[in-house]
């Protein structure tokens, strides 16, 4: 043990005379060694702090007019084709170059869409053509041309992201296979916005 100091050491008679008397006198004390003072850093915590929840995963969006080449697919499956000699129309996929489409922005959110069949020499444009006395609007592929409206097509997406309208310039109406229909060789037309999922398309790119 460490020697007590000869200024701090009480005689016998005087630690008796203290305690017959009831009273300590004063005593030397020592100061108390101060702690080391610790930093917050220092300072182990308990709990790890909360993760950063992670955002959800954005919608699919349509494509851009620039993404490439892609696949139009109706709700039910089924493609459009530019078959040639053939009006517009849905087909079962055959993974050939009549079933795939590029969309190129022209001009005001508008563009020209092509068959890859064809290349950039024909863009899809809109004839009109009468049946039982009801002139029908149909699509066929023709020689570009910048200028004209019937060649110029919008992207709008739909609600669940996924889904577009495609809209003509034209006419304001959109591509719809008519009547519910699903078999193959339906020639798609144009006809008014309305509610309706035969109006639906999900382009896929490659």
């Amino acid at each position: 043990l460490r020697p007590i100091s000869a200024s701090v050491r009480l005689s016998q008679d005087t630690v008796i005379r203290a305690l017959c008397s009831g009273s300590i006198p004063p005593t030397a004390t020592t100061s108390p060694t101060p702690l080391p003072t610790v930093s917050p850093a220092m300072v182990p915590t308990t709990s790890s702090p909360k993760s950063a929840r992670p955002s959800p995963s954005p919608l699919p969006s349509p494509p851009s007019p620039a993404s490439g080449w892609c696949y139009v697919k109706n709700r039910r499956g089924k493609y459009l084709d530019c078959h040639p000699g053939r009006r517009v129309h849905i087909y079962d996929k055959l993974n050939g170059d009549q079933q795939l489409w590029k969309f190129s922005r022209v001009r005001d959110g508008y563009g020209q869409i092509y068959c890859k069949y064809y290349g950039e020499s024909k863009a899809l444009d809109v004839i009109h053509v009468r049946r039982w006395f009801v002139r029908h609007a149909k699509l066929v592929m023709r020689d570009t041309d910048r200028e004209d409206e019937g060649q110029l097509w919008e992207l709008q997406p739909l609600g669940n992201g996924a889904h577009v309208l495609i809209k003509s310039k034209l006419t304001k109406q959109v591509i719809t296979v008519p009547f519910f229909f699903h078999e193959n060789d339906v020639e798609v037309g144009l006809y008014s916005h309305y509610r309706g999922r035969n109006k639906h398309w999900l382009v896929e790119c490659m």
